[in-house]
């Protein structure tokens, strides 16, 4: 084999190991809204809420669209690092590990306003594309872990918590996101729940404001997986 034929195959042979794997394609269908009530609509945000009664807390959901490409809100998402900068309460967000291309497993630390101490949580953390629907979801459930020594902060409980995009055009994208979570530490429900009740529209908004910046990248995962005519 002559040599260029050699490092042919060996850029080949990197190449393939270090190309990912599909992403999961397997979104789950948007919840119907039976059992949440509507609390308000501001700037277009649209925010519902739904009560646990065996906890007595509370369950937050919002919508609304952002004006930007979904490659640009996926690119948002993604970047653990900044999440401090726009989703509400969050003092610190950082990458554990990667299990595997498409789910990590990531630290987080919010900072609610007084008297409410901090609050740390270990989550595993994921996402699902489908480009036929141009559909990308996020998700993040807490998770028992060694990795992450306890902090001075109260660990929590995340249940459940999401963002769904959708593509509406190449420059809009529909965002719905949920969450249901347990701060734990014995603090008063009806305090959480106040305290708590803005996050939906705070957390969009933060999106809003974060898609504007030139320092925000696109996902190329997202932008190589969506096909747009024209």
């Amino acid at each position: 084999m002559k040599p260029i034929w050699g490092a042919v195959l060996a850029l080949m042979i990197v190449a393939t190991a270090q190309a990912k794997t599909p992403p999961p394609s397997d979104i789950p269908a948007l919840s119907p809204l039976d059992g949440w009530e509507f609390k308000d609509e501001e700037d277009g945000i649209r925010t519902w809420t739904q009560k646990d009664e065996s906890s007595g807390l509370v369950a937050f959901r919002g919508g609304g669209v952002v004006e930007a490409s979904i490659e640009k809100v996926s690119g948002v998402l993604r970047d653990r690092e900044r999440k401090k900068e726009w989703i509400a309460y969050t003092a610190e967000g950082r990458t554990v590990r990667d299990v595997n291309d498409w789910e990590r497993i990531e630290y987080n630390r919010s900072s609610p306003p007084w008297p409410i101490k901090d609050r740390d949580f270990v989550l595993r953390a994921g996402m699902k594309v489908r480009s036929d629907s141009k559909e990308v979801f996020f998700y993040a459930v807490s998770i028992e872990s060694t990795e992450v020594p306890e902090t001075s902060a109260v660990r929590g409980w995340v249940a459940k918590s999401y963002f769904r995009l959708k593509a509406l055009d190449p420059k809009r994208t529909e965002v719905h996101l949920e969450i249901h979570a347990d701060p734990k530490g014995g603090l008063p429900k009806w305090l959480v729940n106040m305290v708590q009740k803005s996050w939906a529209y705070r957390t969009i908004s933060g999106l809003r404001k974060m898609v504007l910046r030139d320092d925000v990248p696109l996902d190329e995962d997202v932008k190589a997986m969506m096909k747009w005519s024209g």
